[in-house]
C-alpha cells in the first residue's frame, strides 16, 4: 500500500495519528530548537563548611562595628502584608476554558481569584492550549532577559518567570496548579510569620562577594567606607556570604532561608551546630551563589530550642517558641546569560512556506506508555522529546494568498480528525508564517476555516487537498509571509512536462526507507529526526505514464511525480532526493519567468527514496478550479467538504 509522506501519527488530541513528512535532500542542516524555560533563582551550596569563625575577617559578612546588634531594625526591614492565601488572576485569553481553570484554583484552600494578585494564569503565547502559571508579584524591572521562541532569534526579551503547568485540552493541568498554589501558600505562611521588628531576636547581614572587604548590607543601616548604605553589586560568578547576629540575652538556636524569586526555599549552611551565645554570630560557608536576579528574601529562624528545617515544608518549623525575621531585597543589577537561544536562520528564501503544527503536547504518561511499546509500535518519544518543535510539528503549506494556505486532506482530515472529527483543528492546530525554523519564528495564526476536496476518503490517496483559512489573534503580526506568486492550471501557467526542474520544501526526515518499513528509522537502522532547518532538494518532473509503470493503480489521474534530478551529461543525479514523514502538505515549486509557481502538493510516497521511486504530489494545476471555489465557500469555524466544479469533475472522469 502507498504510505502517505506525512506521519497522521499517532497522537492527535489524544490517540490519533499525527501528520510528518520530509523532502530528503541528502544535505540536511541539523539544529537544535530549545523551547524557552525560565530559569527560577537558585542559591547553591558549592562544597562542604569549613570550620566556624566568628571574627570579621576580609570577606566576612560580620559587620566590624559590632553596636549594630543594639541598632534599632527599621521597621521597613520586616516584609509586611504577607497572607497565607495566594491571590491568582485569570487572563482574558483563557476563553472557554476560564471556568474550568476557576475552578481548578479554587480546589485549592489557599487561593483566591483577587488583585492584586501574586500569580496570573495564561496560555502560552502560539501555543494557545498550554495554560501557564507567572510571576505577578514582581515589578516589570525584575523580569527576566529570555530568548523567546517565538521571538527575534537575536534579541531577548523581558518577561516574568513563567511555568508550564499542562494542557487544556487534556486536562492534566490541574494537579500541577493545585500542587504549586498550596506550595505557594506554605510559603507565604513562612513570609508573613515575621515578627515585628521591635520583638526581632536576630540581625542578618548579606556580602555580595565572598572576597570582598567591605561593610555587608544588614536588617539595620551599616555605613559602608564610601558613605551611605546603598545596595552592593551583585556577580553572579562570585559566592555570597551571610551572617546571623544574636540580639538577645539568652543563646539562641538559629537557621537562614532563602526565598528565590520563584518563591522556593533553600536552606543556607551556618557554620554553627549548636546554640549561638547572646551577642555572637554566626556566617554562612560564603560558598553559596545567588543564580538570578530579582526579588528575593531572607528569613532567619531564631528559637531557644533546636530547629528542624523541612525546605518543602517550612511552614512546620513554625511552633510556638519560634521567631522569624524577613528582610526582602530586590536584585536589579544581576547579569543574566539569557536562557534558550536560536539557530543561525539563512537568508529569507521562501517566504510563502507555512508549517501546520499540534498545540496539545504528549502528556509524561503518554511518553512512559510509548516506552511500554512493543519495539515495532513505538513512535521513540522520549528520544524525540528533547526538540518540542519537533514533536508538534504535522505538515507543510503554502501561503497562497494572504490568510489562505494550501495543504495536504490527510494532514487534516484523517485518523483521529476524520468526518466529523475535522473540527477539532480549529482548536488543537495552528500555522506558522515567516520561517524557515522548524517551531519557532515568524508568527503563527489561528485556523478560521477550512475546506477538504469533497472526494477525499481518509487511506486513500487521491483529492488529497485541503485549503485552510488563518485568523490573527495575539500570536500573530502584520506583514508575515507572502503569498506565491503563481499557481498552476492557471491562464497561461505551461504545462508540466517530464524532466523539468522543480524544488520540494520541508521539514521531513533525510534518510532512505524501503517501502512498508517503520519511516521513523533509515535504511542503516538509525532513528530519524526532522532537521531544525527547512531543507530544500532539487528534483524533476517524471512523465506521468512513466510514473504508472512504477507505481501501478495506485498513482490516480491528478496526481505528478518527482525524482531526483539528474545531469544531463552523466545522466546520474548528484543528490538523491525524495519526499520522506515531514513533508506532508509541503510544495513542490518550478520557476516560471523567475517566478515561483506551486506545481505540487506532497502527498505520498512508498518508502523513502527507496531505489529511486517517486515521489508523489497533488497536481495543483487539476485543482485549480477546486481552489477558487473553495475559497467562496469557506465558512468561519466549519469545516465545509468541496466537490469539484462541474466541468473539473468532467475532466477528471
Amino acid at each position: 500500500m502507498p504510505q502517505h509522506a506525512c506521519q497522521q501519527g499517532r497522537r492527535d488530541t489524544r490517540s490519533a495519528r499525527a501528520g510528518l513528512i520530509r523532502i530528503g535532500s541528502g544535505f540536511a542542516v541539523v539544529a537544535a530548537i530549545l523551547w524557552v524555560s525560565l530559569a527560577a533563582a537558585q542559591v547553591l551550596p558549592d562544597a562542604p563548611a569549613g570550620p566556624a569563625s566568628t571574627e570579621p575577617t576580609a570577606g566576612s559578612a560580620i559587620p566590624q562595628d559590632r553596636r549594630v546588634l543594639r541598632r534599632p531594625v527599621p521597621a521597613a526591614a520586616a516584609s509586611a502584608g504577607f497572607s497565607p492565601e495566594v491571590r491568582v488572576r485569570l487572563a482574558e485569553d483563557l476563553g472557554e476554558w476560564t471556568e474550568a481553570v476557576r475552578a481548578a484554583v479554587l480546589s485549592s484552600n489557599v487561593a483566591r481569584i483577587a488583585e492584586p494578585a501574586e500569580v496570573e494564569l495564561h496560555t502560552r503565547l502560539n501555543f494557545p492550549l498550554t495554560l501557564q502559571l507567572a510571576n505577578a508579584w514582581e515589578p516589570k524591572e525584575l523580569w527576566q532577559p529570555v530568548f523567546a521562541d517565538d521571538g527575534d532569534p537575536w534579541m531577548p526579551e523581558y518577561m516574568p518567570r513563567t511555568i508550564e503547568l499542562g494542557n487544556l485540552v487534556i486536562e492534566d493541568y490541574a494537579a500541577p496548579l493545585r500542587a504549586e498554589l498550596d506550595r505557594l501558600g506554605r510559603v507565604n505562611a513562612l513570609l508573613a510569620s515575621a515578627t515585628p521588628a521591635r520583638d526581632a531576636r536576630t540581625v542578618t547581614c548579606f556580602l555580595p562577594r565572598a572576597d570582598t572587604p567591605v561593610s555587608p548590607t544588614c536588617d539595620v543601616p551599616v555605613p559602608s567606607p564610601g558613605g551611605g548604605a546603598g545596595p552592593l553589586p551583585i556577580d553572579t560568578r562570585e559566592p555570597v556570604r551571610f551572617a546571623v547576629g544574636n540580639r538577645t540575652s539568652r543563646p539562641q538556636y538559629v537557621a537562614l532561608l532563602f526565598v528565590d524569586s520563584d518563591k522556593r526555599v533553600t536552606p543556607v549552611p551556618l557554620q554553627a551546630g549548636g546554640p549561638l551565645a547572646p551577642g555572637a554570630w554566626v556566617q554562612s560557608d560564603g560558598r553559596t551563589r545567588i543564580r538570578n536576579r530579582g526579588a528575593y528574601w531572607l528569613v532567619t529562624l531564631a528559637s531557644e530550642h533546636p530547629l528542624a528545617i523541612d525546605p518543602a515544608r517550612p511552614d512546620r518549623a513554625l511552633h510556638e517558641g519560634v521567631v522569624a525575621t524577613v528582610t526582602r531585597r530586590d536584585l536589579f543589577d544581576l547579569p543574566i546569560v539569557p536562557i534558550g537561544g536560536g539557530i543561525d536562520v539563512p537568508e529569507f528564501s521562501a517566504p510563502w512556506m507555512a508549517e501546520f503544527y499540534s498545540t496539545v503536547p504528549y502528556t509524561p504518561a503518554e511518553i512512559d506508555a510509548d516506552d511500554r511499546q512493543p519495539e515495532g509500535q513505538r513512535q521513540h518519544l522520549r528520544a524525540r522529546s528533547g526538540s518540542p518543535g519537533e514533536l508538534a510539528h504535522r505538515c507543510g503549506g503554502t501561503l497562497i494568498a494572504p490568510g489562505l494556505v494550501l495543504t495536504a486532506a490527510h494532514c487534516v482530515a484523517k485518523g483521529h480528525f476524520a468526518g466529523a472529527g475535522a473540527v477539532r483543528v480549529f482548536d488543537t492546530r495552528r500555522v506558522r508564517l515567516g520561517s524557515l525554523s522548524l517551531g519557532r519564528g515568524g508568527a503563527t495564526y489561528a485556523i478560521d476555516a477550512m475546506a477538504v476536496h469533497g472526494a477525499y476518503r481518509p487511506e486513500q490517496t487521491p483529492n488529497d487537498i485541503a485549503l485552510l483559512r488563518l485568523k490573527p489573534d495575539r500570536g500573530s503580526r502584520d506583514g508575515v509571509g507572502t503569498p506565491i506568486a503563481l499557481l498552476a492550471g492557471r491562464e497561461g501557467a505551461p504545462p508540466l512536462r517530464a524532466a523539468v526542474p522543480v524544488a520540494a520544501y520541508g521539514w521531513g526526515y533525510t534518510g532512505v526507507v524501503a517501502p512498508q518499513a517503520d519511516p521513523l528509522f533509515n535504511a542503516s537502522g538509525e532513528l530519524q529526526r526532522n532537521p531544525g532547518q527547512l531543507q530544500v532538494g532539487e528534483l524533476e518532473a517524471l512523465g506521468w505514464a512513466t510514473c504508472r509503470k512504477r507505481l501501478g493503480s495506485d498513482l490516480g489521474p491528478r496526481m505528478l511525480c518527482a525524482v531526483s534530478r539528474r545531469d544531463p551529461a552523466t545522466g546520474r543525479a548528484p543528490r538523491h532526493v525524495f519526499s520522506c514523514r515531514g513533508d506532508s502538505g509541503g510544495p513542490l515549486v518550478r520557476e516560471v519567468g523567475g517566478r515561483d509557481m506551486l506545481v505540487g502538493v506532497a502527498s505520498w510516497s512508498r518508502g523513502c527514496g527507496y531505489r529511486d521511486t517517486p515521489s508523489v504530489y497533488t497536481d495543483v494545476s487539476r485543482y485549480a478550479e477546486w481552489v477558487e471555489r473553495a475559497r467562496t465557500q469557506l465558512r468561519s469555524g466549519q469545516v465545509v467538504l468541496v466537490d469539484d466544479p462541474p466541468a473539473a469533475r468532467a475532466a477528471a472522469d
